[in-house]
């Protein structure tokens, strides 16, 4: 069973217009964060597109496959949404 809890929406302001979304990831019962990444909505020759914009792990958490694992969920999503 993983220690950490699955992200979360934030940034309520930059997801207000649609363009960014933030999520953040946390321990199990705790507040603190321990990895966070964020994604844009773009376009390239009127393709929407998902770009990675962000992605960072707390260095208290490095080394333990959390930034890998944030990768293969974010892959898992471009599966779902593009299927």
């Amino acid at each position: 069973m993983s220690p950490y809890q699955p992200p979360e929406l934030l940034a309520k302001q930059a997801h207000g217009t649609g363009t960014t979304r933030v999520f953040v990831v946390t321990e199990v019962d705790q507040a603190a964060e321990v990895a966070c990444f964020a994604w844009c909505m773009a376009s390239v020759a009127r393709q929407p597109i998902a770009l990675l914009a962000r992605l960072g792990v707390d260095e208290r958490h490095e080394g333990q496959g959390l930034g890998a694992a944030l990768l293969l969920l974010l892959k898992d999503i471009r599966r779902t949404l593009g299927s």
